[in-house]
This record gives C-alpha cells, sequence and structure tokens, in this order.
C-alpha cells in the first residue's frame, strides 16, 4: 500500500524521475522541467489560481504522461472548481495507470458522488479501503454515499470509522451529528458539537449545526448566536437564513425573523421552508 499526498501538501515527482531516468525516458534536463513545471503548479493551487494550474499541469503531463501523481492533481484543481465531470475523467486516468492510487479512487468516488452517481462511487470506495482499510478520507465519502442511497445506519457506521482513524476529522464530526440530530439524539449531537466548535471556533458550519443542535433542544439565545455567527461568515446561504429566522422566531424576535427569511427568500426564491415561515411569521 502506498500513501499518495493530497493537493494541499507537497509534491515530489523523484519517484517519478529516478525511475524515468533508469529507463532512459527522460535525461537530466527533461527532468529538470518537469520539477519546475511542477513547483509552479503548486504556487498556483497555493494561490487558487486554477487557470494557471491547470495550464502547468497539463503541461507536465504532457511532458510525463504516465504520471498518475500529475493527473491526480489535476483532477483535483478540477474538483476545487466544482468541475465534476473533467475531475472524474482525470481522477479515472490516475486510477488507469495506478489502480491501488487510493486518493485518486477516492477523487474518482467524489467526483462520481457529486454527479449524482453514489452507488458507482461506493464501489469505487470499497477499493479504496480494500488496498487501504484505514484511510479515513475514504470512509468519510463512503459515509457521504451511503446516506445518498438512503442508508443512514451504514453511514452513521462509516463516518464513526472515518473518525476512529481521525478522531478529530470536522467533516466526519459534522457528518455524525448531523445524523444524530435527524434521529433526535439532540443532547448527543450538541456534547459533540460543542467539542467540535472548541477547537474550532470559526468554522461556520460547525456553528450552524450547533444552533440547530440548540433549537432542537429549545436553547433559543444560544441557537441565536451560533447561527447569526454562521450567517455572518457564510451571507449567501439561504439554508442557514431560515435556521437563523427559526430561531430568532423562538426568542420572540419576530421582526428580525421574518428580515431573515425574507433575506433567504431573495437568494432562494424557490424555498418552500423560506415560504412557509415567511408566511407563518406574517400571522
Amino acid at each position: 500500500m502506498r500513501a499518495r499526498a493530497i493537493i494541499a501538501g507537497g509534491v515530489a515527482l523523484a519517484a517519478l524521475g529516478c525511475a524515468a531516468h533508469r529507463r532512459g525516458e527522460a535525461g537530466p534536463e527533461e527532468l529538470a522541467q518537469r520539477r519546475q513545471l511542477s513547483q509552479r503548479a503548486q504556487r498556483a493551487i497555493d494561490a487558487k489560481d486554477w487557470p494557471a494550474a491547470t495550464a502547468e499541469l497539463s503541461s507536465l503531463i504532457a511532458e510525463a504522461p504516465r504520471s498518475a501523481e500529475a493527473r491526480h492533481r489535476l483532477g483535483t484543481v478540477e474538483a476545487a472548481q466544482g468541475r465534476w465531470a473533467p475531475a472524474r475523467e482525470e481522477f479515472a486516468r490516475a486510477v488507469e495507470l495506478d489502480p491501488e492510487y487510493v486518493d485518486a479512487l477516492v477523487g474518482q468516488a467524489e467526483a462520481e458522488a457529486h454527479l449524482g452517481r453514489p452507488a458507482e462511487a461506493l464501489g469505487l470506495l470499497d477499493q479504496a479501503l480494500d488496498i487501504e482499510p484505514r484511510r479515513a478520507a475514504a470512509h468519510l465519502a463512503r459515509g457521504g454515499a451511503l446516506e445518498a442511497l438512503n442508508r443512514p445506519v451504514d453511514a452513521s457506521a462509516a463516518y464513526f470509522r472515518a473518525l476512529e482513524q481521525e478522531p478529530d476529522s470536522a467533516p466526519a464530526t459534522l457528518a455524525v451529528a448531523r445524523l444524530q440530530l435527524a434521529r433526535h439524539q439532540d443532547d448527543q449531537a450538541l456534547a459533540r458539537l460543542d467539542r467540535l466548535v472548541e477547537r474550532t471556533p470559526e468554522d461556520p458550519e460547525a456553528r450552524r449545526q450547533r444552533g440547530r443542535a440548540h433549537l432542537a433542544l429549545r436553547h433559543a439565545r444560544p441557537a441565536v448566536e451560533d447561527l447569526q455567527a454562521a450567517a455572518r461568515a457564510l451571507p449567501d446561504r439561504p439554508d442557514i437564513l431560515v435556521d437563523l429566522a427559526e430561531a430568532l422566531a423562538a426568542d420572540r424576535r419576530q421582526p428580525a425573523a421574518l428580515q431573515a427569511a425574507e433575506r433567504a427568500l431573495a437568494l432562494d426564491p424557490g424555498s418552500a421552508a423560506a415560504q412557509d415561515l415567511s408566511r407563518r411569521l406574517r400571522r
């Protein structure tokens, strides 16, 4: 089993270059060129300059067409832009070049899930976990695929496996808490979210979910505080504004609640939750 660096980490092409040099496929100048392309690509990635990153990685692939690492990096750049179809193609090419490339399998699975193919995603994640059973990212993505397949109990088990490998994983913690709230295990969800917010107080999704837990437990004032923090950080999220409106209404702040509901409707006029809440608050 081999672990691979993800896009945010350092990327080394030394192994690829040394192997190619031994086979006589590339000399020192070609290897130096590949390293320069890789470094320029990483600088562009760090700056979130996606067009530049795409150009550099495309040049790198032209120089080293059998580099699964370069294909994986390009797939991750596509995914970062929400371009899931081309991301899937790049991840799939990486897997063709290296069938045991776990990060590429996980990336391809995430792309399949975003493209509405959770069953295909689940198959890819099972392959990844056969290769590397302790990979937290694969368990996390598997939970998402199982949720999409309406298997919440299995999804929860997958999220807990992710937490076994990475106890401080914020995405896995949020996923478990969200399912606990759906099952009305509000106290358990709140305890879990309290610990998460203590570790990551600036995480707006953690504040949003904790606000929902407080609201479910009829803690109106702390629910408002958390949801206001989430709405300030993510002002274009109508779902957060709907939650905030509910919390403000529970805190008997009707004008502010109606204002939040109207903001949600302005962002998403088709939101049934915002429409129903707005009508209710106007009565």
